[in-house]
């Protein structure tokens, strides 16, 4: 404990700011990134789907 509060004591406050507001950008970039994937994956499985149909269509 003694060791914490010595640890925020050397560090302030402004850095915690800096560290919180650093994850949250960090969570927003990987909040991004999933969806950039999600996005990509749902549109790749879209486009194969598609063309399978048309193929499936064609073929009949």
């Amino acid at each position: 404990m003694a060791l914490r509060s010595h640890f925020t004591y050397l560090t302030g406050p402004i850095t915690t700011i800096e560290i919180v507001s650093f994850l949250m950008s960090l969570a927003d970039l990987l909040q991004l990134g999933c969806a950039v994937f999600y996005v990509i994956f749902f549109a790749t499985f879209l486009i194969e789907s598609l063309s399978h149909g048309i193929h499936d269509l064609k073929t009949k």
